[in-house]
This record gives C-alpha cells, sequence and structure tokens, in this order.
C-alpha cells in the first residue's frame, strides 16, 4: 500500500547544508553587486564589466566626483566585500571535502566535473545500487525527455520532465555545456554530442542555430552522463562515458 522512499544517509544529510549555505551566500553577494549596479545606472553611472576583485575600486572610482553617490554606495560594498569573503571562505570549504575523497576526485577526473558538481552529485545520488540502470539517474534528475513513437511514420523528442533535484539538474546541463564547448579534451561522450548535433539540429549552422543545438546537446549529453556510480558506494567503478 506504500511505495518505498531512499532516506539519505548521515554524510549526505551534513554535505546538504553546506551546498545550500553556499549557494544563499552567492545569491546574497550577487543581489548586492546588481543592486549596486542598478541603482548607480539611474544616476546615469553605468559600470563596465569588472572582476570579483577590482570591483570595488571600479565603483569607488566611478563615483569619485559625487559626494551623495560615494556614500550611498559604501555600505553597500563593504556588505559585499563581507559576503564574498564568507562565500570563499564556504567554497574553499567544499574544495577541501572534495579534494581529499578518492570518489571526488574521481568524478572531477571527467571533464566538465567540478567540486560542486561533484559533491552535489554524490550527496543526490547516495546509494547507487537503488539505481537497477545508470540510465535511470537522468530520469531521476528529470533530465529525460518524453519520447513519442507511432511506427515508423513519428518519432519525437518533446520536453525534460524537470522533477528531481532542480539543483543537481542545472549542474549535470553546465557541466554537459563545458564539456561540449570549453573542454579541449576529446573523449566519446563529447564524440557523441558532436556527431548527433547535425543530424537533429540541421539549422546548427546559423548563429542562432547553433546556440539552440548547443542547449538541446547539452541537455542530452547531461541525461546521457555515466558517471561512476559504483564510486558513491566505494565499490567498483563502471565506465565514465
Amino acid at each position: 500500500m506504500y511505495r518505498d522512499v531512499h532516506v539519505k544517509s548521515d554524510d549526505s544529510y551534513r554535505l546538504r547544508p553546506l551546498l545550500t549555505h553556499r549557494r544563499m551566500l552567492k545569491r546574497k553577494f550577487l543581489d548586492l553587486e546588481n543592486e549596486i549596479r542598478h541603482s548607480l545606472k539611474v544616476f546615469g553611472v553605468k559600470l563596465h564589466v569588472a572582476g570579483r576583485g577590482g570591483f570595488d575600486e571600479h565603483v569607488r572610482d566611478a563615483v569619485a566626483g559625487d559626494a551623495f553617490l560615494a556614500a550611498m554606495a559604501e555600505p553597500m560594498l563593504r556588505a559585499r566585500a563581507a559576503l564574498w569573503a564568507e562565500c570563499t571562505r564556504m567554497h574553499a570549504l567544499v574544495v577541501q571535502i572534495t579534494v581529499h575523497d578518492a570518489v571526488f576526485r574521481r568524478f572531477m577526473s571527467i571533464p566538465g566535473v567540478g567540486p560542486m558538481t561533484a559533491l552535489v552529485f554524490k550527496t543526490a545520488v547516495d546509494a547507487p545500487r537503488r539505481f537497477a540502470r545508470s540510465r535511470d539517474v537522468g530520469a531521476h534528475f528529470g533530465l529525460t525527455p518524453r519520447r513519442d513513437q507511432s511506427g515508423t511514420s513519428i518519432d519525437f523528442d518533446g520536453h525534460i520532465s524537470r522533477q528531481g533535484d532542480k539543483e543537481m539538474r542545472t549542474l549535470l546541463y553546465e557541466a554537459a555545456s563545458c564539456l561540449l564547448t570549453r573542454s579541449k579534451v576529446w573523449t566519446s561522450l563529447k564524440a557523441l554530442g558532436n556527431e548527433a548535433r547535425p543530424a537533429s539540429r540541421p539549422q546548427a549552422s546559423g548563429h542562432r542555430g547553433g546556440a539552440q543545438t548547443c542547449r538541446h546537446h547539452a541537455r542530452d549529453v547531461a541525461g546521457r552522463y555515466r558517471l561512476p556510480l559504483g564510486g558513491c558506494a566505494g565499490s567498483g567503478m563502471t565506465t565514465a562515458r
């Protein structure tokens, strides 16, 4: 009468708040940065692209000639600097945890997978033996597209279900996009995405079509990520394509 529900391990429950706190600090930090940009833009001060470290100096130089804008921006900059320092410290803790764990290092050997993706993936899967096949993981995270088939005339791939862990789905998409567009390492998974691109998206030669194609195949590659599920439980490693 009841459906079985997996209860995650204590280690996964301890690591999930770390990810939540890091995400919250980063979100508030970006909110402050965007608010500074928008408020100064009202007074005709348009900030150019600046790195995280040089943003404060860039803002102070832009409002140096206006005492009111300088006094208004200074508290926001100090609050932003405090959030950035704590966010950096939280990220260093994430990196420290992943570097000293063999399973995380195995995950990060895959092109496009970094500390955050590895940590979120391990805590989200938790017990890999609860999945009968590795492709079931993509369906569990909502990355499997709906498919309509009718004999030989209709074969249509629809939208993904978007069920399950939203953060995990986003990180897998980013990892797949990085693998297809930025990574210089040639792998069988990257070859699979590049080979399927012209067949399903003929308009990929144009500028807009190419961007749409990249997003489409990033979704497909993320759903087909054959990460070493066996490593989550400390057992043997399955093939990582």
